[in-house]
């Protein structure tokens, strides 16, 4: 009675409300516990017997196969076969909670479609949580078979279920080396990396996962705005003569090609532009001159990028949007810096100016203020913290780009790398570094850099000029960007 009212997803509470309303008699709830306590073994008994004969059909299936294609058996062991995997959670996950309690998942064979593994996980043991208020009150607790077998996350029920029936079958003589899943390479990879004969599992995609992935994609699409469904029209292909000229152009466009010499003539400064850089500039005037430049801002990102993103590190550099928040993000807070340095520590420096480099003039700078004398410039690093700039520079060195060592300031490898590039392009030897707290700008923390001349011409000159020579100065073509002179 107990085990019929369990299987068909009733509860006791359930199965006693159905006789009270038949006025019939019903079993205590303790009776209805033992009798579900005594099935378990028998049911436990009965499905490793299921199991095994399955693995044995299966492996019989797999000999039979080969015996028909003429192929020798294996000499080792090991029978090597291909099964589905699949898990499931206690509660509906609904896309956003993954915090089921428990979870099952299930080894099927391909061949003989039956169930070679079954495993569940448990996060929680409800008779522990009673023992553990019976002693906050003092009571006895009741013994009990505890069903808590897992402690980890709930993505990971799935994995872990799967890794032990893999290790169980391998027991048995019985090597599941293709595995079919529903797209989750989280089982997939931890399989591999836990499974003793892992390297040699090959996975494969469930057909029927694939289509229903494609078709959310595609309602997902649908329901985007500007979604217009187009009608299939006749194409009727018509010859037009557009006349020599245009035949002509379109065979010189074909052949044009990227000589970086001619390209980097464009790049010379003239005179006028060299007067105008050195009073002072607009932000308009100097984004005008630093399209189609590279900022030394970027040049710690350019050398530090891999191969296959330098393409897309060309988009960012020549979209205009991102010149102009880098000029404008810091401009609110100069003055307020430069205020503060005033009164702190008596350094007078002037407005901000702009530099092209007299050797390699595709290469620039913006430096936050320049000293009267003109031998230091000023570089803010801007960062908001709820904490001190010192305490946040102790405890992480990612935010400012420097770190504490021994009591002294340390500059990290990507500032010194922006920091000497600067010095460079500006000819100028000394840069003032000063980290500031954008919450607060009197918080703030000062470094002096000198300009070391063989860093630059080590570990920067020549991967700026094979970035500009491969990449850039394409692009600029490209997109017939026109460098201002």
């Amino acid at each position: 009675m107990s085990w019929a009212i369990l299987c068909s997803g009733g509860t006791y509470t359930q199965a006693k409300e159905l006789f009270s309303f038949l006025n019939m008699p019903f079993m205590s709830r303790d009776a209805f516990a033992k009798d579900e306590i005594a099935m378990d073994s028998v049911l436990q008994v009965a499905l490793d017997e299921s199991l095994d004969r399955a693995v044995e059909a299966e492996k019989a299936a797999v000999l039979e196969e080969m015996a028909q294609k003429g192929t020798t058996p294996p000499t080792e062991k090991y029978v090597k076969s291909c099964a589905a995997l699949d898990g499931s959670w206690g509660q509906r996950s609904n896309g956003h909670r993954y915090n089921s309690a428990s979870g099952c998942a299930a080894i099927i064979a391909t061949r003989t479609k039956k169930v070679c593994y079954v495993g569940c996980k448990n996060k929680r043991c409800i008779a522990c949580n009673i023992n553990m208020t019976r002693v906050k009150n003092n009571q006895p607790i009741r013994e009990h078979k505890c069903y808590r077998n897992y402690k980890g996350a709930s993505g990971g029920m799935e994995p872990a279920i799967i890794i032990d029936g893999f290790e169980v079958l391998r027991h048995k003589g019985l090597k599941f080396t293709t595995v079919v899943t529903d797209g989750d390479s989280t089982t997939v990879a931890r399989l591999k990396n836990s499974c003793k004969y892992g390297p040699e599992i090959r996975h494969q995609l469930c057909c029927n996962h694939v289509m229903k992935n494609l078709g959310k994609k595609l309602r997902e699409a649908r329901n985007k705005p500007g979604y217009c469904r187009r009608k299939v029209t006749q194409c009727i292909e018509v010859e037009h003569d557009y006349g020599e000229e245009a035949v002509t152009a379109m065979e010189e466009s074909e052949d044009v090609t990227h000589d970086c010499t001619t390209i980097e003539s464009k790049y010379k400064v003239t005179e006028a532009t060299r007067e105008q850089l050195s009073s002072s500039t607009s932000i308009t005037d100097m984004e005008e001159i630093t399209m189609g430049r590279i900022l030394t801002k970027f040049v710690p990102e350019i050398i530090g990028c891999k191969e296959s993103n330098k393409w897309k590190k060309c988009d960012m550099i020549l979209q205009a949007t991102t010149t102009w928040n880098y000029l404008k993000s810091k401009r609110a807070i100069v003055g307020l810096v430069l205020r503060s340095l005033k009164e702190q520590h008596g350094v007078n420096m002037g407005e901000c100016k702009m530099f092209v480099d007299t050797c390699h003039q595709y290469l620039c700078c913006v430096a936050d203020a320049i000293s009267e004398d003109g031998t230091t410039v000023l570089l803010i690093k801007k960062h908001d913290t709820k904490e001190t700039v010192l305490k946040t520079i102790q405890k992480c060195s990612n935010k400012f780009g420097c770190r504490m060592k021994d009591g002294k300031l340390v500059i990290g490898k990507n500032l010194n790398i922006e920091v000497q590039s600067l010095l460079h392009t500006a000819k100028i030897k000394k840069c003032l570094i000063c980290f500031v707290n954008g919450s607060d700008h009197m918080d703030n923390i000062q470094s002096m850099v000198e300009y070391d001349d063989d860093f630059f011409q080590k570990h920067v000159v020549e991967k700026i000029a094979e970035f500009f020579k491969l990449f850039l100065s394409k692009k600029v073509v490209e997109n017939a960007i026109d460098i201002k002179c």
